[in-house]
């Protein structure tokens, strides 16, 4: 080919927010601390959920961390999200009409650590209370 030819359609390098035939780019970041740092990775229409998790960890220093303890969730909007299934196909699980923006989420976090706040002060306040004197004691005849 003469240098400046376009290459074919096949050969597109991968591209954000864009699906080709079989891959596309999309940015990943951490739930946890700062939610603005992006690494993008590539994806293909090949991987599935843990092979991404594994690869996003990697970009953002993870490594040694268990991959499982997170899942892949796509941001469609300000209040709309898409968890990942644990063993989808991510290229084909994802929503394409959205940004190809990812999120790594610890698991059981829920993306609500208030409602987890206030669920352990509940409890503990209680507890003594119920070890007090037991109200059977005081059956009045």
């Amino acid at each position: 080919g003469t240098p400046g030819t376009p290459t074919s359609p096949g050969l597109l390098p991968p591209a954000y927010n864009i699906q080709s035939q079989d891959s596309c780019i999309v940015r990943t970041s951490l739930e946890q601390g700062n939610g603005n740092l992006y690494r993008s990775i590539v994806l293909t229409s090949q991987d599935k959920t843990p092979a991404v998790i594994v690869r996003a960890m990697t970009k953002h220093n993870l490594d040694g961390e268990a991959a499982d303890s997170y899942e892949l969730v796509q941001v469609i909007s300000e209040d709309r999200e898409l968890v990942i299934p644990d063993n989808a196909n991510v290229f084909y699980a994802m929503n394409s009409s959205a940004n190809f923006d990812f999120v790594l989420r610890l698991r059981g976090s829920a993306g609500r650590p208030v409602q987890l706040r206030s669920r352990c002060s509940s409890t503990l306040p209680r507890g003594p209370r119920h070890s007090g004197p037991s109200p059977r004691g005081k059956v009045i005849l």
